[in-house]
């Protein structure tokens, strides 16, 4: 039985090195259940648990699902890993290996699932999960060491790549996947959304040699001269020999006007929605079996899962301009496709539509007539600013290859050319997501310096016999009532000021879901009008011109935040997989407010509706800034 293993003895480059330097954890049965009997040498955790490892059934399924409500803080974007009946199926299916990491005390502390794609000889890991009581209380490497290799053994002949996406965020799951011979190859830029911040992540792939050696195609891979460092990075660890460079100014593509608008008659589009939201979109044409598919992920807003297959160069410059038409109608962060290595034409054609190329993937793509791997080389577009990055010294030479850099803040940007080039094909704008944190803090600095400003303005008053049931809002801003009336019109403008901030993030934040769009936009819209609105009070205050001014500005101010917050509360009805619905009388209750204020028209009712503007728009403040 082996007992001492060293860190020596990992970080190998191909999965048959783990099978024979660790043939007794290879042969774990997880069954019924089996605990990784190692030590690692060297390390000082004799002390953390070691759970026993075991299939998951059914019964784990309310466990599982509250493994990831824990670990993500109920904001996971795909939440399928969160529905019974998806994971029942997953657990059911040939082609899912899910684990159990379970204590002696028989209390589940975390899961770890494998999706195999026999056709494609590929398998996925994903969902590395541990609760987060047990957060540095597990043995995570002999967690992960037990459950990967044991798969290395079980599908040798049916899978020859593992691939997973590894966020760049959190270095310690790139550490033990390093470990187990996950190497990074491509970077997804502002991929993902994990506790609603976006988040790159690093493609890593652990190879059987084969895939790389006897069965990889013997083609010469011919890349562009911007795909070249990517080549190279990998070709310095696997050894892939040479390419062909091809210049991209010499490359004709030749395409044929007169041929394209042909086509782009009979262009066919479908899209299927399933209960998650997932949109798969799939272009065609008449009478061809010429396809480009991929799949829309709203919970993100990016584009993957790319595949594609055309007779002519003319058919795939019509499909990836329209895959970017569609980027920009639904708004999309990110998007990317494999591109293979072998087709430079191809390759210009997405690099001059907007992609860039950020890897080259070996041997990713299975060819099933030839029985051989094919190299691709990826190509993104992504919005936004790259931060958040922890990595391990592959990782950064990685993106120092790939023209990625450095700034001072410890952020990555992309070249500038990427980005200008890129903003210029989809024509948008910089994602609210990614505004500075100090945008947001002023934001909750103006809302408590707004509320503090008018009560004190209020508190003053009524030491001169200012009453509520008896005069109005803004009669506060009248010096023979109040002391310093200049305290009504300054917080009438910071409040304005504040709001028109934060009504810019909030629409900007809906705008991300094409359910009820429209709502966003009046909401938007009436809500900066009621920002303006409030800001004219504090200047054309009763202290300073007549009452017809300043009345035709309240009108603005009261009218623009009732109808803008009675858009957002329909809006957040229809979208209750972000908010409870008990928002919705965010909308009622400014509406009722106004309805009694017409019915009064008493000093009061106009207090009761400002108030209840206040109370309904507090709530969302909150969960625009801090969720």
């Amino acid at each position: 039985m082996l007992s001492v293993v060293t860190y020596e003895d990992m970080f190998m480059n191909f999965t048959q090195q783990f099978l024979q330097s660790f043939e007794e954890i290879a042969s774990n049965d997880f069954q019924t259940g089996t605990y990784v009997d190692f030590e690692i040498a060297g390390r000082d955790h004799k002390n953390r648990i070691n759970p026993m490892i075991r299939m998951a059934t059914s019964e784990d399924i309310d466990e599982i699902i509250f493994i990831y409500k824990d670990v993500y803080d109920d904001s996971y974007p795909y939440k399928e890993m969160e529905d019974r009946k998806e994971i029942r199926k997953m657990l059911e299916s040939p082609n899912v290996e899910w684990l159990i990491f379970e204590t002696v005390e028989h209390e589940i502390v975390g899961c770890f699932t494998f999706m195999l794609d026999f056709d494609k000889k590929m398998g996925n890991i994903r969902g590395f999960n541990l609760k987060k009581k047990f957060l540095g209380k597990l043995d995570i490497m002999k967690m992960a060491m037990g459950s990967i290799i044991a798969m290395y053994k079980k599908y040798n002949d049916r899978i020859f790549r593992w691939y997973g996406e590894c966020r760049t965020a959190h270095s310690k799951s790139q550490y033990f996947l390093s470990a187990l011979g996950f190497k990074p190859v491509g970077f997804y830029p502002c991929k993902d959304i994990f506790y609603d911040k976006v988040e790159s992540d690093l493609l890593i792939l652990s190879y059987d040699e084969r895939a790389l050696t006897t069965m990889r195609s013997n083609e010469t891979p011919k890349v562009l001269p911007e795909a070249l460092s990517g080549f190279l990075y990998s070709d310095s660890r696997y050894n892939l020999g040479s390419c062909k460079i091809v210049d991209s100014n010499n490359l004709d593509l030749n395409v044929d006007s007169q041929k394209i608008s042909e086509l782009q008659k009979n262009l066919i589009r479908h899209v299927s929605k399933d209960k998650f939201g997932y949109e798969s979109i799939k272009l065609c044409f008449e009478n061809s079996d010429s396809f480009f598919e991929f799949l829309y992920t709203p919970t993100v807003q990016n584009f993957e899962k790319t595949h594609y297959k055309v007779k002519f160069l003319e058919e795939l410059y019509i499909f990836v301009h329209e895959f970017l038409e569609y980027g920009k109608k639904y708004e999309i962060r990110y998007c990317e496709a494999f591109i293979s290595a072998y087709k430079p034409a191809h390759q210009k054609i997405f690099s001059e539509l907007g992609l860039h190329p950020s890897g080259y993937v070996p041997s990713w793509k299975y060819n099933q007539k030839t029985g051989t791997f094919e190299d691709c080389i990826l190509f993104n577009w992504f919005e936004g600013e790259i931060n958040n990055i922890r990595l391990l010294d592959e990782g950064k030479d990685l993106l120092e290859i790939l023209g990625i850099q450095y700034s001072i803040e410890s952020k990555l940007i992309q070249e500038e050319k990427t980005i200008s080039s890129t903003m210029t094909t989809l024509g948008k704008k910089c994602s609210s997501w990614n505004l500075p944190k100090v945008f947001k803090s002023s934001i909750v600095l103006g809302l408590i310096l707004y509320l503090t400003v008018l009560f004190s303005s209020l508190g003053i008053a009524s030491i001169e016999g200012y009453k509520i049931t008896t005069h109005t809002i803004s009669e506060l801003a009248l010096s023979n009532i109040n002391l310093v009336p200049f305290l009504f019109e300054f917080s009438c403008i910071l409040g304005g000021l504040t709001s028109v901030c934060f009504y810019y993030l909030l629409s900007k934040r809906f705008g991300k879901s094409k359910k009820l769009a429209n709502y966003s936009k009046y909401g938007m819209i009436t809500g900066m009008l009621g920002s303006v609105g409030i800001i004219l009070v504090g200047i054309f205050s009763l202290e300073r011109t007549n009452g017809i001014l300043h009345g035709v500005s309240s009108l603005i101010a009261f009218g623009g935040y009732i109808i803008s917050i009675s858009a957002f509360s329909l809006k957040i009805y229809h979208l209750a997989t972000w908010l409870p619905r008990l928002f919705i009388l965010n909308g009622v209750v400014p509406i009722i407010s106004l309805i009694l204020y017409f019915t009064l028209l008493s000093p009061l009712s106009e207090w009761i509706m400002l108030i209840a503007i206040i109370c309904t728009l507090i709530p969302l403040f909150c969960w625009i800034i801090f969720r």
